[in-house]
């Protein structure tokens, strides 16, 4: 666990308006890594929604939708591996390459949001060594 949360630290502190990174289990939704312990109410609200979203099962049924009205066969790969979120803070969350994990950025809404994937997708190469 404090693998994960060096890389979130490390993440939060690399990303220009970073707020809060988060380490979740999939389906479990417990946390296997975070930076900082803890943050605004707003921020705190948002990532739970999030992490529920993620681990909630909705996302292959929400594919599953999309690859039938786009004429796709159904397949066991996930349609959306990453989600992003934009309004009062940004967030972006990507589930790992395993399937046993996603990680979750919020930033300020000043954040570029190719910054934002870009400190996302460095933060997944690290924590697939460290949850390997």
């Amino acid at each position: 666990m404090s693998g994960a949360r060096v890389v979130c630290e490390e993440t939060v502190r690399t990303t220009d308006g970073g707020l809060v990174c988060s380490v979740v289990e999939l389906p479990t939704g417990r946390t296997l890594g975070r930076y900082p312990a803890a943050s605004s109410e707003d921020v705190e609200k948002t990532l739970a929604a999030l992490s529920g979203l993620l681990c909630s099962g909705l996302l292959p049924r929400v594919g599953d939708l999309v690859r039938s009205r786009v004429g796709l066969p159904p397949t066991t790969a996930s349609f959306f591996d990453e989600v992003y979120c934009a309004g009062s803070r940004q967030l972006f969350a990507k589930i790992l390459p395993s399937g046993s994990a996603a990680v979750i950025l919020a930033t300020e809404p000043t954040t570029p949001v190719a910054w934002g994937w870009l400190r996302l997708r460095s933060a997944l190469r690290a924590l697939g060594a460290t949850l390997a």
